[in-house]
């Protein structure tokens, strides 16, 4: 009878030992399949990323802002009330690029760089994070490399762009993983300190940040009051100085710029945050869907509650931040960082269960549902982009070049045009469009306009069907008598009050 047990006992160990190592080759596989898509969507990023044509309307704007944060081009950081250009960001980014200008770097490229560096750098926080949480390395990067893939094909805009979103994200990151990195966490006074410094910093980098922040602060709470209570004052100290210093340096502009930031704001926009959240739909349902099938092995201090936290929190600012203009998928990046964590723990524990061989399988599918159908979509455009790009350069290049010749008599509109050509008069029509919708104004750039400051405005369209994003800046235009003298390549045109 001994003898049949040891026997039995035998089967099923090896039968426990290959149904796990089962599950680690599909995981392995399925890994090793979205490392190849991401260095593959890399070849469409090395192709555009440093060329002179823009990836997006902010790229300009970052630029600019980042110049006027060292004293280049003799314009304030925060001078909304100028209608010129309406800065609702904190600060620190335009310093860090502020110096690449001064360096004789180009922050647009540099920017780009940058924030490709500061998405691969999340991808590996997140991946010991998961590693330090659940003991599974593989786990850890297949998390990892869905998180690059979904990055790189999903919102690819956002993989190589100069803005400083991901940077602020990578910051708020490290200051979950100080405290974690002992090898478990560890709520010790100097990695408190740590961890909320590198939060205000990323809090500083991007101010709409705060989901990470209020999950971490409610999960600390559930495992050592005194250590949470700590911790957030320690937070309050920190914003403290950090908000002292911008008062120092840039009074209650600041303040005004960055929290009384002028813009519409419609239930109606919730849309495009669920949109968002359709393009990673696969991991979100996949990590809340292991923790339902787990529930009642869940405990309150268990790591699966700080990141189900994280993610509630994430689609609540998420989803409520979709709803203000301009507000464009970034503001679901959080709901893709706590899906990523979550779906890790998840296969983590997914490979240490002998009961659910076939789980994996089906969570491997899972998350990748939103991929499966974009990447053949999203190879046609990238293909399209790489041949491209040189003729869309030397469209810009032709475009710069007659900016250029008249940089300091044209009100410019293209951020990054204006910071490529070096303009002396940016405007930046979207966010004076937004002021101008909810009742902002009047600003010294409509007087300027209608007294004649400059002899052109460049604007984009048909010489005989233009307009801006606003309606009063168009009318402005035609009252000061405004009209299409010149046009150059990709529709810019050039508007002067007085014939050429």
């Amino acid at each position: 009878m001994i003898k049949l047990k040891i026997r039995n006992m035998r089967i099923v160990g090896r039968d426990l030992m290959s149904s796990t190592a089962r599950k680690k080759v599909i995981l392995g596989l399925w890994s090793l399949m979205w490392c190849v898509v991401f260095l593959l969507t890399c070849l469409r990023t090395g192709a555009v990323m440093f060329h002179h044509v823009a990836l997006d309307y902010n790229e300009g704007w970052n630029a600019l802002l980042a110049g006027w944060g060292i004293g280049v081009g003799g314009h304030q950081l925060y001078s909304s009330e100028t209608g010129f250009i309406f800065n609702n960001y904190p600060p620190l980014s335009f310093f860090i690029f502020g110096w690449v200008i001064k360096l004789g770097g180009d922050a647009i490229i540099v920017g780009r760089i940058i924030s490709c560096l500061s998405i691969i750098l999340s991808s590996i926080i997140m991946q010991r994070l998961i590693n330090i949480m659940t003991r599974s390395a593989l786990s850890g990067w297949a998390g990892s490399l869905i998180f690059l893939a979904t990055m790189n094909t999903a919102f690819y805009n956002y993989f190589g762009m100069n803005d400083p979103q991901w940077l602020a994200q990578c910051l708020m990151l490290v200051g979950v993983y100080v405290l974690f990195s002992s090898g478990r966490v560890s709520f010790v006074w100097w990695r408190l300190l740590l961890s909320v410094l590198f939060i205000v910093l990323g809090g500083f980098t991007k101010h709409n940040l705060v989901a990470l922040p209020s999950a971490l602060c409610v999960w600390m709470f559930f495992l050592d009051k005194k250590k949470a209570f700590l911790w957030a004052s320690m937070l309050v100290i920190c914003l403290g100085i950090g908000f002292s210093i911008c008062y120092q340096a840039y009074g209650m502009s600041f303040f005004h710029d960055v929290f009384s930031h002028k813009r519409t704001v419609r239930l109606g926009r919730i849309v495009h945050g669920v949109k968002a959240l359709l393009l990673m739909v696969g991991i979100v349902v996949s990590g809340i869907g292991v923790a339902i099938y787990y529930r009642k092995k869940i405990r309150i201090h268990d790591n699966i509650v700080f990141a189900l936290l994280f993610l509630m929190f994430a689609l609540f600012f998420g989803l409520m931040g979709s709803m203000g203009a301009g507000v464009d998928y970034n503001s679901m990046f959080d709901v893709l960082v706590a899906g990523t964590l979550l779906c890790g723990i998840g296969l983590a524990t997914l490979l240490n269960d002998a009961r659910c061989g076939g789980v994996m399988s089906y969570m491997c599918a899972t998350m990748s549902l939103s991929l499966m159908f974009l990447v053949p979509i999203r190879g046609v455009s990238f293909y399209h982009d790489i041949v491209s790009i040189h003729e869309k350069e030397a469209s810009w290049a032709e475009n710069i070049r007659l900016m250029q010749a008249h940089k300091d008599d044209t009100l410019c509109t293209d951020m990054a045009l204006c910071y490529w050509a070096h303009a002396t008069y940016p405007v930046d029509m979207f966010n004076l469009a937004e002021a101008l919708k909810v009742g902002g104004g009047p600003y010294p750039v409509q007087a300027f306009i209608m007294n004649h400051k400059v002899a052109f405005v460049q604007l984009y369209g048909a010489p005989d069907a233009y307009r801006t994003k606003s309606t009063y800046f168009d009318g402005w235009l035609q009252k000061a008598g405004y009209r299409p003298v010149f046009t150059g390549q990709g529709h810019m045109l050039l508007l002067s009050y007085k014939p050429l």
